[in-house]
């Protein structure tokens, strides 16, 4: 890889003074561009243009050049490895499902979708030395995080150059290429755009070959391997890269390597290639992979007896960042390539989030089938509950995070005897790792909502016409003292009986005095006839199937002693409470003499009894139903309800944003802390109280989503929604979440969900978060544009003449990083920048937009339907057909033709509110039905006589005015005389003075009959713009 060394040598073989004044000039060679070799010449056609000129003459083509000419001297030959990343990423690109053809349903972000391969293509058109440092900078995007990765990346830079100076300086004879490398110059903006495209390129690669990372991870995640020992930064991470192209090298030409270190798994992964693999264990296993770029024979042995205790993460690499923090020494920085650096999809998200809640309850690792079929019941009954309350005309919202657990549960367990068994090992990290995920350690919620918690189980009882719901206590306390397998001996049940009297029952059908022995727990209740007072007589006395009398059971429940009689006739002893609830039904064993403490077992139903009762009928879907929403609404610490509530509305968010994935890492913090999750409860969203077709509405749920988005996809960094103010898009690592009212036609009221994702990115490191300017501008009319101003009558042809409207996204400059909660860093991971939608017609520009402050001002339909039967002539319209007739303020109403264009009706309206014209969105199918023979355009003073000639006509000196009781023709200028049948559509007053603000909040009424009660009429009078 010498090629760029031995062009920069010839172009400086001169003398050493000309090299040294050559090597200070400001020229420079990075502009040169090579032919991307065959492999990669299919990126040409499968990225977009807007990558492609930016990888050949945008700034980061300059840094793959520099890049490539810094470390390209000493790399070893690898052309196997060159040809066959090629392909790969030729075929990855070529996948729609991930990189995907921007169209104009993606509105300004047009250009910006599709796979970022930019890093690719700049590298491939800069030499084989850039794509060698591409593969380096995906080995560490892979790793590390972005500010890690950067601050790797700049001590790269400033050690090689050093390097460069000091055998400068030690030299007798001056090296040119020396000399003229330690000048070139990288910032630390161009290395973070440069680790931002690869790492966007990794999760697009991860999509389209997820099956094969998902194995290859399974690996991994077993062994302990280091990438490398070498505590120094330049000589670590050189060793890694170097070792690794090496490896994979030999490897694609059918040599096989054994693994020695992380370096090759972890280039692996980066670099989506896939030998064959041999895990050497108690068992052998071949993993058998079929990537064609390998040649037979490339198989990688993997041992795992160098898994430790310590580690559970796989592959790791340790290093002191020195350009990590603007002060301080070094920072001594860890990362594993593990399960826990994952980016999840939401079902996977949900296993974990399953896993939190059931280490949290203590659900021991046995019950954990039984505790997912419990999780499915109880969402299946809150489900069918508020199916049931929709059916009889109710409104009943679903428990909230309820169905989302159940599908996490319903996951897992189809997932069980499956090969990888992906959804159980996610399930166990949640367990092992993400305890506090939905509440802290002092908001401890009861396992089940409370269900299993005897004395609540018991209260939820059903009784039916062959048992009460007493006797379906005592059965079950006797079932349970089998299934437990302890000791019968002396064991009884004392049980509230009728007129609250204590009594007593044996176990077993026979009796033998204080020692009682079982022969099966099957034996059903009404033959178990051996019962007593729990107070004793003197004589003994066997009751059969009576209820006996005598004074009533004194104890306090609470006790867990009791004095009870072991037997009928037996005098009272001693005894310890087993399990139950002491109060209604419970099982008791004699005192054991001698020993000091008892042991008391745990009065809690496992899951597995739990779902017994479910299935006998004891608790009915009614009583859980109850048992779930009380459990909701109990006073005390909500931090759990409020997690669940969050976990909600993020599942609502995420079930649109196809293929967005999460970061794991988000798991590692309580979800009730977020900002979100807070605002969520000031804003009283999850009960509903919020119109949820109110505009306000709409801007605070974009706001919310945008906060729980920013903190699933990063895992860490949590804005305040309030700070996401004029927020419209977030473009971070592959994907931008747009909010869908700056993409979608403005008519669309159904919008469930406020969110997008688009595939692709700005081309911005970091988080970026896209706000509008404060004062979006409008061009200026012209005068030499009165020829092309018509304003011609309204034909009734509704038509598209703005197919020449476009609308583009770009940047004004000003950017401000976000607090992300860490001082003194070098790196900013977040930024609020200022992002123009600017409107185009036919290359033109016209105006600059701010969708989101428009919305408020949307009005659908034709003008309101006045109340009245009073007959008034019809005002003409005229038609609008490019937007120097809109900015040319029309005099009178008027249809904007731009039917079915999307693009274009958004950028009408949106213009409309900036210039505070009057405006109502309309469809072609919404408007009375035309009349071609009725079609007038008189002028302004026929129609102003029309309207005063009428006697009930009262509009003061206003200009002429659209009022009618039949159907309403907005063509139409006949006066009705009210005997058209199928009268339905009536227009409100609308003045028609000039377009140019908005409409008083203070509005006047005038009627026909000179009254004001009537017709609303805002003061100014203006006309309307039917944006069609």
């Amino acid at each position: 890889m010498a090629s760029i060394g031995k062009a920069i040598g010839a172009l400086f073989n001169v003398s050493q003074e000309t090299t040294l004044a050559l090597a200070n000039l400001s020229c420079d060679f990075s502009i040169i561009k090579f032919e991307a070799p065959k492999e990669y010449a299919g990126l040409a056609t499968t990225l977009s243009k807007k990558r492609i000129a930016e990888a050949e003459d945008g700034d980061i083509h300059t840094t793959a050049r520099r890049l490539g000419s810094l470390f390209g001297q000493g790399l070893p030959d690898v052309p196997r490895l060159m040809s066959a990343y090629g392909k790969r990423v030729t075929e990855i690109a070529a996948l729609e499902s991930v990189n995907p053809r921007g169209n104009t349903s993606d509105g300004p972000f047009r250009d910006h979708v599709g796979a970022d391969g930019t890093t690719i293509w700049a590298a491939a058109t800069s030499g084989t030395e850039a794509i060698a440092v591409h593969l380096l900078a995906c080995i560490l995007a892979r790793m590390w995080s972005p500010s890690e990765a950067v601050s790797i990346w700049v001590e790269m830079v400033d050690q090689k150059k050093r390097q460069l100076e000091e055998s400068f300086a030690r030299a007798s004879t001056v090296h040119s290429t020396d000399i003229f490398l330690s000048r070139i110059q990288l910032s630390r903006d161009q290395l973070a755009q440069w680790d931002s495209s690869a790492r966007a390129w990794l999760c697009t690669a991860d999509h389209a070959k997820r099956i094969q990372q998902t194995q290859l991870r399974l690996i991994s995640d077993n062994i302990s391997f280091p990438v490398s020992t070498d505590p120094k930064v330049y000589s670590s991470v050189i060793s890694c890269w170097t070792t690794a192209m090496t490896a994979m090298n030999d490897l694609i030409e059918g040599k096989p390597q054994s693994v020695q270190s992380g370096a090759l798994l972890l280039a692996l992964s980066a670099w989506h290639l896939y030998p064959d693999i041999s895990v050497q264990s108690t068992l052998v296993r071949f993993i058998k992979q079929d990537d064609p770029l390998v040649d037979q024979g490339g198989i990688i042995t993997v041992g795992l007896q160098n898994r430790t205790k310590q580690s559970e993460d796989g592959v790791y690499w340790s290093l002191p960042l020195a350009h990590l923090r603007v002060y301080g020494k070094p920072v001594v920085t860890t990362r594993r390539n593990g399960i826990n650096h994952t980016r999840i999809s939401f079902p996977q998200f949900l296993c974990v989030t399953l896993g939190s809640l059931f280490s949290f309850w203590h659900i021991p690792k046995v019950d954990l089938e039984d505790a997912a079929e419990v999780m499915c019941r109880l969402a299946q009954v809150d489900e069918a509950f508020v199916e049931g309350c929709r059916q009889q005309g109710h409104q009943r919202r679903p428990t909230p995070g309820l169905a989302l657990l159940g599908r996490a549960a319903q996951l897992y367990l189809s997932s069980k005897g499956s090969p990888d068994d992906e959804y159980a090992r996610l399930l166990a990290y949640g367990r092992r790792r993400c305890k506090t995920f939905l509440s802290e350690d002092d908001d401890r919620p009861l396992q089940f909502f409370g269900l299993t918690n005897v004395p609540i189980a018991f209260s939820l009882f059903n009784e039916d016409t062959s048992r009460t719901a007493r006797d379906r206590q005592v059965d079950f306390l006797r079932q349970w003292t089998y299934k437990r397998g302890i000791d019968l001996t002396g064991i009884i049940i004392c049980y509230k009986g009728s007129h609250d009297l204590f009594l007593c029952r044996s176990v077993s059908g026979n009796w033998t005095g204080a020692k009682r022995k079982c022969p099966g727990a099957n034996i059903p209740l009404h033959q178990v006839n051996l019962h007593w007072s729990a107070l004793g007589t003197e004589s003994e006395e066997l009751f059969l199937g009576l209820e006996p009398t005598g004074e009533g059971f004194t104890a306090a429940a609470e006790e867990k002693t009791r004095f009870l009689a072991p037997g009928p006739g037996e005098n009272p002893i001693l005894h310890d409470f087993m399990f139950g609830d002491p109060s209604v039904a419970a099982v008791y064993r004699p005192s054991r003499i001698g020993h000091q403490e008892t042991k008391i077992e745990d009065s809690y139903l496992r899951p597995k009894e739990l779902l017994g009762l479910f299935q006998d009928g004891s608790i009915g879907d009614g009583s859980l139903q109850e048992q779930i929403h009380k459990s909701y609404t109990t006073p005390g610490p909500h931090g759990f309800v409020h997690s669940l509530q969050a976990l909600d509305f993020a599942g609502r968010i995420y079930e649109h944003l196809d293929d967005a994935r999460i970061d794991m890492h988000v798991c590692l913090r309580g979800l009730h802390a977020s900002q979100y999750a807070r605002r969520l409860q000031a804003e009283d969203l999850p009960r509903g109280t919020q119109n949820q077709n109110s505009s306000d509405f709409a801007i605070v749920s974009l706001k919310l989503a945008f906060s729980c988005i920013i903190l699933f996809e990063t895992g860490r960094i949590d804005v305040d929604p309030e700070n996401l103010e004029g927020a419209m898009a977030i473009s971070h690592s592959d994907s931008i979440f747009v909010a869908q009212k700056v993409i979608n036609d403005p008519s669309d009221l159904d919008m469930i969900f406020p969110v997008r994702r688009i595939v692709g990115n700005v081309g911005k490191p970091g988080l970026v978060i896209l706000i509008p300017p404060q004062a979006p501008e409008v061009r200026e009319r012209s005068l030499g544009d009165w020829r092309i101003v018509n304003h011609a009558p309204f034909d009734g042809k509704y038509e598209d003449n703005f197919k020449s409207t476009s609308l583009h996204l770009a940047f004004t400059g000003y950017v401000l990083p976000v607090d992300v909660g860490e001082r003194g860093s070098l790196t900013h991971e977040a930024y609020l920048v200022e992002t123009v939608i600017s409107v185009y017609e036919a290359g033109e520009w016209v105006a600059d937009l701010d969708v989101l402050k428009a919305i408020p001002h949307y009005k659908h339909g034709w003008a309101e339907h006045a109340k009245t039967a009073k007959k008034i002539p019809l005002p003409p319209l005229v038609s609008i057909d490019n937007w120097q007739e809109i900015l040319d303020n029309p005099e009178s109403s008027a249809v904007v033709r731009a039917c079915g264009n999307e693009q274009a009706r958004l950028a009408v309206v949106t213009v409309a509110s900036q210039l505070g014209y009057q405006f109502r969105i309309i469809e072609p199918g919404d408007h009375p039905k035309y009349q071609p023979g009725l079609v007038q355009s008189p002028s302004t003073s026929e129609s102003r006589e029309k309207a005063e000639n009428d006697s009930n006509y009262v509009l003061h000196s206003s200009p002429e005015v659209l009022l009618t009781n039949g159907d309403y023709d907005p063509w139409d200028t006949r006066v009705s005389d009210g005997s058209e049948p199928g009268s339905q559509h009536e227009l409100d007053i609308a003045g028609m003075s000039r377009l140019g603000q908005h409409p008083s909040s203070e509005d006047e009424t005038i009627s026909c009959d000179g009254s004001t009660d009537a017709f609303p009429l805002s003061k100014g009078h203006q006309p309307v713009l039917y944006i069609c």
